[in-house]
This record gives C-alpha cells, structure tokens and sequence, in this order.
C-alpha cells in the first residue's frame, strides 16, 4: 500500500530530526525547507512591503486630502478677498457721505444706477419707506437682513453702506 504524500504547511514548525538541537524550519508550499535565518529574512521583508504599500497608500490619501483642504481654503481666500475689494471701492464714497452736510446729494459708487425710490440727499435716509429700502438693497446689491428686519434696521444698513450712519 502506497501511501500519498502529506502536504507540509506554510508555516514555522520544528524539524523532528532537529527537536534536540531546538533549529526551527519553515516550510514552503512546495514541500522545501527553509533554514531559520532564511525564514526570518523572508518574514522581514514580506513585512517590510506590506509596511511599505501601507506607508504609500496613507501618503497618497493624506496628498489628496490635503489637497481637497487648500482648494477649499483658497475658494475661501478668494471669496474675503472679492468681498474685502468690493469695501475698498466703497471707502472713497463712503468718507465723501461722511463729510458733506445733511441736506448735501449723496454719492454713490460708479456701477451704481440711481433708480425711483433711492436716497437722493443724506437726509432721505431718515425719511426711506419700507418699499424704498427694499428697492435701494437691491439695487446696491446689499445682503438679506435676517429675520422680520425693521424699517431702521433697513436703513441703518443704506446708511452703513453709503457711510451717512
């Protein structure tokens, strides 16, 4: 009776003929012994490429979510700067409003088409309906106020924004 051959594992076991002298063997799928110092190096360096593609791989992840992070930071950046421009511009009209008498026309900015309804003078601030204010917003582009916004709160920001208040 032949017996069929027994497939060695692909692990470190001990070498019976070598029990006494303590020498581990690491046997291959193919049947071959390794000697230790062999095994050892093989464990070191399947350890070291898996270190290796796992180093790479967190690398590329953090390139790209660092990436992500700037492109977000600089549409920011992009943003305060567009808006700390568009104040710049105003500063000229602004301290112009601020200086002239109560009864003197106001200026406005250059891109700016006086509509129906708008301030003329510094005064008409004081004396702008509702619907006025809601016009004159609009057409200086100004932001939404929040809530149920009352008419001095509506023409306190004409006012900030032309630099009569």
């Amino acid at each position: 009776m032949v017996e069929a051959p027994v497939q060695k594992p692909n692990h470190v076991q001990l070498d019976q003929n070598t029990l006494g002298t303590g020498q581990l063997r690491v046997f291959t799928p193919n049947g071959q012994s390794l000697s230790t110092l062999e095994a050892i190096q093989a464990l070191v360096t399947m350890a070291q490429n898996t270190i290796i593609a796992n180093t790479h791989a967190a690398i590329t992840a953090a390139q790209a979510d660092i990436q992500t992070y700037i492109k977000h930071e600089l549409a920011a950046l992009e943003t305060r700067i567009s808006a700390a421009e568009k104040r710049l511009e105003r500063i000229p009209h602004q301290l112009c409003n601020a200086r002239m008498p109560f009864n003197s026309p106001l200026q406005y900015p250059a891109d700016v088409r006086v509509v129906s309804g708008m301030p003329i003078y510094k005064r008409d601030i004081c004396n702008l309906l509702e619907l006025d204010c809601i016009i004159t917003a609009d057409v200086l582009d100004l932001p939404p106020l929040p809530g149920e916004p009352t008419l001095a709160q509506r023409r306190a920001q004409i006012g900030e924004f032309l630099g009569v208040m």
